[in-house]
């Protein structure tokens, strides 16, 4: 699953609850609705700055650590970030 993918489960979700629409919930994130459609055609993952607003917005109920995951997800895979949290654990432990 994409950050995409997981964004607009989260999209839906709010809209569900809430009503809002993804166009809405963008924009109330300071987030360009056309930046956002434009960054996902290009499979280009959003900047840390568009997580920080979105993470920091009202009507989203994910904190910025948990995009910023999903964006590390996207660009490093889940094998690199299994084994960066097994050298942090090592780290840790010593």
């Amino acid at each position: 699953m994409s950050m995409f993918d997981r964004l607009e489960a989260l999209f839906l979700e709010i809209e569900q609850k809430t009503g809002l629409k993804k166009h809405r919930i963008l924009l109330e994130a300071g987030i360009d609705p056309a930046q956002y459609r434009a960054y996902k055609r290009a499979s280009r993952s959003l900047s840390d700055d568009m997580l920080e607003r979105l993470g920091k917005s009202e009507q989203v109920h994910v904190s910025v650590t948990r995009l910023k995951a999903w964006k590390a997800i996207d660009e490093f895979g889940s094998e690199v970030l299994q084994e960066a949290i097994a050298v942090l654990q090592a780290e840790q432990d010593a």
